[in-house]
Formats: structure tokens, C-alpha cells, sequence
């Protein structure tokens, strides 16, 4: 007696179905925890760059004449989700930029100035946003 051995079409539609259903909850978590994860290293990065222009005013008694290329030139780096600038530069302050190259709309961009205070652009909680 012949006997077939296989999946019947409808076995393999629900299985089908139920793999789309985890896909369709896992991926938006999967998006936001990456997301979450590229926002935390430009906030390393700020705070990084914001002790080396502390260093350079220690040094020269001024911010002005600090630049990416010459305190921080790991921030010049190839990034594809954040772009770092020094915003605005005075003889006694500076704010420090990381522009989202990916339109993060919870927090946009992020930025700090030479008293620590962090700032962001976007629509979510300071909390959310600097961790």
C-alpha cells in the first residue's frame, strides 16, 4: 500500500499564518531595540567629545578654535545613523550635535552643551531619550 508522507496545503497555510503573526509583533520590537541602541552610542559619543573639548579649554582657556578634525576625530568617522557637529562655539561655550541621519522621531536629534544639560529634538521624554 502506497502511503504519503508530506504536509497538506492547509497545514502548511496555518503554519504559514502563524510565522507572519510573529513576524508582524517581533519586527517593530526588533526595529525599536536597534534604534534604542544606535541613539545610546551618539550619547557616548557627545559625552565623549564633551570631556575632549573640556581637555582643550583646559589647555588653551577657550572652546574657540576646537573643531571635530583636531579633539575628536573618531567622531568624523562613517556613521550611518548619527552625524556629530559642534552646533554653536564661543570663547565660553559650545553645544555639541548628533543629527539622526534616520529621522528617529521619538527623539531626533540629541544634544549637549558645556554645562552637561542634554537636549533632544524629538517628540519623547529627556528620560527615554539620554539613558
Amino acid at each position: 500500500m502506497y502511503c504519503f508522507r508530506g504536509f497538506s496545503l492547509v497545514e502548511l497555510l496555518i503554519t504559514i499564518g502563524i510565522l507572519t503573526i510573529l513576524i508582524g509583533i517581533g519586527y517593530p520590537i526588533y526595529a525599536n531595540y536597534v534604534s534604542n541602541t544606535h541613539r545610546v552610542q551618539a550619547e557616548q559619543t557627545l559625552l565623549m567629545i564633551s570631556q575632549d573639548m573640556e581637555v582643550y579649554h583646559s589647555e588653551h582657556q577657550s572652546y574657540l578654535g576646537a573643531s571635530l578634525k583636531n579633539i575628536a576625530p573618531y567622531a568624523l568617522k562613517k556613521n550611518n545613523y548619527y552625524q556629530f557637529s559642534i552646533a554653536e562655539l564661543t570663547d565660553g561655550s559650545y553645544e555639541l550635535v548628533a543629527t539622526s541621519k534616520k529621522h528617529d522621531k521619538k527623539c531626533g536629534d540629541l544634544s549637549i552643551d558645556q554645562l552637561g544639560e542634554k537636549s533632544h529634538t524629538g517628540n519623547g521624554s529627556a528620560d527615554d531619550c539620554w539613558q
